[in-house]
């Protein structure tokens, strides 16, 4: 989990991160080219590996990889996707913001 508040993130941090993850980026878009999945017309353990993996892309923008941001939607509007949103969101209610900081220095987020 981020630091609560996007409010409380540090700018110039965002910056960096977004300009790491560019490459990385083009390249999952350049794999969807032509297929709605990563393996072809079928979700599979690949999409779902990837998708949780950059899940938060979701709130980014993706103009210059559109295929992947219509792909990570489309991930994350499967039913299972949505019921473990609903999921962490009710745990992330229930945790003190305090502890969700302390996870998100652990983790280095």
């Amino acid at each position: 989990m981020c630091d609560g508040d996007p409010q409380d993130r540090d700018p110039e941090q965002l910056a960096k991160a977004l300009k790491v993850l560019v490459p990385p980026l083009k390249v999952l878009d350049g794999a969807l080219a032509g297929r709605p999945h990563l393996l072809g017309e079928d979700f599979t353990v690949a999409d779902l590996n990837v998708a949780s993996v950059i899940i938060r892309a979701v709130d980014m923008d993706l103009s210059a990889t559109p295929r992947v941001g219509e792909w990570l939607k489309r991930c994350l509007e499967r039913p299972a996707a949505r019921a473990t949103r609903v999921s962490r969101a009710q745990a992330d209610a229930e945790t003190s913001i305090e502890v969700l900081r302390a996870i998100a220095r652990h983790n280095r987020l």
